[in-house]
Formats: structure tokens, C-alpha cells, sequence
């Protein structure tokens, strides 16, 4: 691995966005690769993958083992600056310093999400997921303990659907209009989209929602800053381009 000795060594300060960000990375994968400069991705198997692009510039690669451990190291300090180094980061403030080492890139799986987005498939069709209703089908999901969000295309809406029980017509559920006016890309596309529950690890956010036929959504953030990229729960899946 090679370091610019220029940025070895730079302080900085890490903004309570880039923190909750690296928590929600956290979700996705327990190892990360840091890259040098201000956009960061991370991924699991392909099941989800995340690209976001934070306030601060990283000044070098830095591969992290377990990232909520790190995550916890940072609390420990209470306005922590950090000074990366090639061995290690130092999370300093006042008397208190921490050296968080860095690790082997082997070591580190996923650790490069670069090249996976070479084979995306075309989206047929995208709509608008607002901050407000992706809380409430979070809610929905804790209320019913739910293992899978559907999202049902139809025409003219998209409609959002959790329940107590994917598998029964008559169980519990809440449903939510999410755009009355989808915007399908040439094609028109019908039926249902499905995630399970266990790989939704996006925050709330406002987003345009991109969908695929072939087993893949695209959630893109409104201010540009992040994109999630989640695979289709084909099984519970029936939606077709036309």
C-alpha cells in the first residue's frame, strides 16, 4: 500500500453525519476500506452496497477490522481529532489519545466496491420515497414485526405494504401511497417489489427509488450526497417489465 507522505499525519475532525454514516456502514458490513477523499462505499455480498460522499477528506486508505469497535473508540474521546498515520490513526483530545491500527487490506472483506457496479441492470421504472414515509414503514415493520417491504406498482401509484403475515391475506397491515405518479423509464412495469426486512439498511431519507425487473433497487438520495443499492427478495418478487 502506498501513502502520499504529504497527507500522512493531517489532523482532522470527523462531523456527527460522517459518525452516523459509518454506524450505518456498520450494518452493512462489520470491515471497511476508508478511501482517501470524501466519497466512501462499502458492501455485503452485493446484497446491499453503499456509496456516500461525507464532509471531511479522508487524506489516505485506512482499512478498518471491525467498525463498530472503531465507532465505540471514537465515543470514548469526547472531541476527538484524529491524525492518520501509516500504522495507525491517532483519536486524540486533550490528555486522552487512542491508536486505532490499521489493517491488512486481505483481511478486510469487501473492502473495494468499486467494480460492482459494471454489471447494473437497466431500471424500468422510479419513483419518490419521501424522509416521512420511509419512518412509517420502519414503524410498521417494529409494529408487525414484518420480514419484508413490498412495494406494489401499479399503473398510476406505488403503494407501500408491510404486515404481520406475507403469507396470509387477512393478517395485520399497513399500507402507504408513495408516489401517485411513478415514472416508468419507456416501459411500463406492474406488480410487486419486495426487500426483506434483514437487508434494508438504509436511513431515512428522501430518495428516488429506481427498480429493476432482474432483482435490484437503486435508493438515491435527493441531495445527492448517497446511493443504496439493494437486491430484490425474488421469492416474494412478481414484478415484470411489459
Amino acid at each position: 500500500m502506498c501513502y502520499n507522505i504529504e497527507l500522512i499525519g493531517v489532523k482532522m475532525k470527523l462531523s456527527q453525519e460522517t459518525i452516523s454514516t459509518l454506524l450505518n456502514f456498520s450494518k452493512i458490513s462489520p470491515q471497511m476500506k476508508i478511501h482517501a477523499g470524501k466519497v466512501q462505499s462499502i458492501k455485503n455480498n452485493s446484497v446491499c452496497l453503499a456509496y456516500v460522499t461525507v464532509e471531511e477528506d479522508f487524506p489516505i486508505d485506512f482499512c478498518v477490522y471491525d467498525l463498530s469497535e472503531f465507532i465505540s473508540m471514537l465515543s470514548l474521546v469526547k472531541d476527538a481529532e484524529l491524525q492518520f498515520n501509516e500504522k495507525y490513526v491517532s483519536i486524540k483530545s486533550g490528555t486522552q489519545e487512542i491508536k486505532y491500527y490499521n489493517t491488512e487490506e486481505s483481511f478486510v472483506k469487501n473492502s473495494d466496491a468499486k467494480d460492482v457496479l459494471k454489471n447494473v441492470p437497466e431500471f424500468e421504472i422510479n419513483f419518490d420515497l419521501t424522509k416521512g414515509n420511509m419512518e412509517s414503514i420502519l414503524r410498521g415493520v417494529s409494529v408487525f414485526k414484518s420480514n419484508v417491504i413490498t412495494f406494489e406498482i401499479e399503473p398510476l401509484s406505488v403503494t407501500s405494504f408491510v404486515s404481520s403475515n406475507e403469507d396470509s391475506d387477512t393478517s395485520n397491515n399497513l399500507k402507504i401511497l408513495i408516489d401517485d405518479k411513478p415514472q416508468d423509464g419507456g416501459r411500463e412495469c406492474l406488480g410487486q417489489v419486495s426487500i426483506s426486512v434483514e437487508n434494508w439498511k438504509i436511513p431515512p431519507n428522501d430518495y428516488t427509488v429506481y427498480v429493476s425487473s432482474k432483482g435490484l433497487c437503486k435508493f438515491e438520495s435527493k441531495d445527492g450526497k448517497s446511493t443504496y443499492y439493494i437486491a430484490i427478495n425474488k421469492k416474494r418478487s412478481t414484478l415484470e417489465a411489459i
